[in-house]
């Protein structure tokens, strides 16, 4: 009888043992997670922030103002706070397609994407990665992940 009681005594401890252990990395695997999303959200104000107080390049308006002289500095400038509002939409990372504001916010977009280094800068800053110029809103999500560029317009008996 004290030999079997002394195996139960130690399949109890064995298995408390166990369950001590899971419940350990449990609670070690809940705190790193913990950690990574606290960072997440860390990056996330940072980023937003950032976005937020970005000075467009100088450069930039007077590119706009040679290609629409008509405009005047608070228009252009108006223009280039609504490519800012458009990019914190897509920093929201919004899984709808975001259609481009207007033809003159695109215009402004692309003034900026012409100065690559500095747009890919930009980008990795603001982002995280490098947003697509998708003026159409054709895109799955707002920096095209999955999109796969050649075959849009094709039919399908093309793809």
């Amino acid at each position: 009888m004290n030999s079997i009681l002394a195996i139960l005594k130690e399949w109890y401890d064995a298995r408390y043992g166990i369950l001590l252990a899971c419940a350990g990395l449990s609670a070690l695997a809940f705190f790193v997670m913990f950690m990574e999303n606290r960072q997440y959200d860390d990056t996330r104000k940072k980023q937003r922030k950032w976005l937020e107080g970005y000075d467009f390049a100088p450069i930039y308006f007077e590119e706009l103002q040679k290609r629409y002289p008509h405009l005047t500095p608070n228009e252009i400038t108006q223009a280039f706070e609504q490519l800012r509002a458009y990019f914190l939409l897509c920093w929201q990372g919004s899984p709808q397609t975001l259609a481009m504001p207007s033809g003159l916010v695109d215009v402004c977009w692309q003034v900026m994407i012409l100065d690559s280094r500095p747009y890919h800068k930009f980008c990795h800053l603001a982002f995280g990665r490098y947003l697509h110029h998708e003026p159409d809103g054709l895109a799955n999500d707002s920096f095209t992940s999955g999109n796969d560029l050649a075959t849009r317009g094709r039919p399908p008996e093309l793809m």
